[in-house]
């Protein structure tokens, strides 16, 4: 009897083991499948890599933010706690964004400008590109209204 019930338990105990490891097992085999479907896939990866390396294409981003700080063509910009130098190249094209009343109320409009026409305070947009040496320049400029 002793044994008979010995016997009992270890099974039970080998099943609880083996289903416990079996469907945990199965639960972190679906969180891999979910995690390894939302990541890129490999020849995704690969045709950007080949799309960036690519003399035609031009990695860009934006900054936003109000002027703190102008020295020569680099201005630092700030937004909440945190700032950002960004030098402007030479040819950067700058833009007055001016209100204009119209038939259909208040727009904007952009109004070639120079450089000498942002000030400390003023709050712009900044298009930058990546240069081929891996730093970043301002090619474009917006100063907005208030």
């Amino acid at each position: 009897m002793k044994n008979t019930i010995s016997a009992i338990f270890l099974i039970v105990f080998f099943l609880l083991v083996l289903l416990a490891t079996v469907g945990g097992g199965s639960f972190y085999l679906g969180m891999a499948k979910v995690v390894i479907e939302n990541q890129p896939k490999l020849e995704t990866l690969s045709k950007l890599q080949s799309l960036m390396q690519s003399e035609m294409v031009t990695a860009t981003t934006f900054a936003t933010g109000d002027v703190t700080k102008i020295s020569g063509r680099k201005i630092t910009l700030a937004l909440d706690e945190e700032k950002l130098e960004i030098p402007i190249s030479a040819d950067a094209r700058i833009l007055n964004v001016i209100p204009v009343e119209t038939a259909q109320g208040k727009m904007y409009e952009p109004k070639e400008g120079i450089f000498e026409d942002i000030k400390v305070g003023d709050n712009i947009y900044v298009n930058i590109i990546v240069t081929p040496d891996g730093n970043y320049e301002g090619i474009e400029a917006r100063i907005l209204p208030e």
